[in-house]
């Protein structure tokens, strides 16, 4: 696949994480009363990269929950979860153009909603937290772009709520931390700071 097709995929693929579903904007913030357990790395994985139980905890959403994936898995990848409307999460990831990605994702017009940094070991990226997000993008999502093995990989991670009274930096962040060592994990590497 030429460069110019691989990175056309890959612009589609995060329009889809942030235009997820139209639905997701008027239903993504009402959600049920927290369960204030911490987030934890545990089978089974939603889309391979995160748990089950630690999108159910942070969303507040019961029931079963099913990955719907394409793309080439192993250089780049969309995973969603289709039984529940709006998707309780949408996950993007990809061995390169990670900057062109998070510039459009956390950077120019959605700068202004003030992305907060993740940890230095999480590689570089961001959680972007908006309360009343412009268009049908979902109104949380967190990006990092890290090192594994020889290469760059970027993962985004988008939900359509967050329970009440739960913090949605802290638990996307977790979320990303277990993500980036399920990363490593499936493509054999070790996950780094970029």
């Amino acid at each position: 696949m030429s460069d110019v097709a691989r990175f056309g995929v890959m612009l589609g693929m995060v329009a889809s994480l942030l235009l997820g579903c139209s639905a997701s904007v008027q239903t993504g913030m009402a959600a049920p009363r927290a369960d204030t357990r911490p987030v934890l790395d545990s089978a089974p994985y939603i889309c391979e990269f995160v748990p089950a139980e630690a999108v159910r905890l942070i969303s507040g959403y019961s029931g079963p929950l099913t990955s719907r994936m394409s793309g080439e898995w192993k250089t780049f990848g969309h995973c969603r979860t289709p039984d529940i409307y709006p998707d309780p999460v949408s996950i993007g990831w990809a061995q390169e153009d990670g900057d062109k990605v998070w510039e459009r994702l956390h950077g120019g017009e959605f700068a202004k909603y003030r992305p907060t940094p993740l940890p230095p070991d999480l590689g570089r990226g961001s959680v972007l937290v908006v309360a009343d997000p412009p268009g049908s993008m979902d109104p949380y999502d967190v990006f990092s772009i890290f090192r594994c093995g020889g290469v760059a990989p970027w993962i985004d991670i988008s939900m359509a709520r967050v329970a009440e009274g739960r913090d949605a930096v802290r638990d996307l962040t977790e979320l990303m931390r277990i993500a980036q060592r399920r990363y490593g994990e499936l493509h054999g590497c070790v996950p780094r700071p970029g």
